[in-house]
């Protein structure tokens, strides 16, 4: 018995629908597997500027100490003020997107250190260059060289985490 003209064009219909609700499915999945994968590379991507604005920040806190040491302009401990505040901030920024609560105590202890360091070498007097102000500024260095290492390491991580893909 041969099938009618409607019948075929509502098979011929149906056919159509199908394979649209195939390739639907097909593009919904794979819209929801892209998504997933730019939140995480995006993730990284705020974690990595996070380290890197931190190690500048990290880098510019030293110098006003070296500074004073060099020059005895006691304006350069509100210049060191300025700089230990947009490290801080730069630590704030790093808490909002590192997951690594240990990385962040050992960066703050770091800081602290930083700190104690600048403060003494602030406390001598600015004219007396002494083998005192150069030992607290080696100091001083290594603790920043220290912390520096640190985000060096966890921004290794997070370049290899997306340079992988993961």
């Amino acid at each position: 018995m041969p099938i009618r003209i409607r019948t075929r064009l509502l098979l011929g219909y149906l056919a159509g629908v199908i394979i649209l609700l195939i390739i639907a499915s097909i593009g919904m999945y794979s819209r929801s597997i892209l998504i997933q994968g730019l939140e995480k590379t995006g993730a990284i991507a705020e974690e990595l500027h996070a380290a890197h604005t931190m190690s500048l920040a990290l880098e510019r806190v030293l110098m006003p100490a070296n500074d004073y040491l060099i020059s005895g302009d006691i304006r350069e401990k509100d210049n060191y003020k300025v700089r230990l505040a947009e490290v801080m901030e730069a630590l704030k920024e790093l808490e909002k997107v590192e997951q690594n609560n240990e990385l962040i105590n050992t960066l703050r202890e770091k800081i602290e250190k930083i700190n104690a360091e600048a403060e003494k070498i602030f406390s001598l007097p600015p004219v007396k260059q002494t083998s005192e102000g150069s030992l607290l500024m080696y100091a001083m260095d290594n603790f920043g060289k220290e912390a520096y290492d640190i985000v060096m390491v966890d921004t290794k991580i997070d370049k290899q985490e997306l340079d992988n893909g993961n």
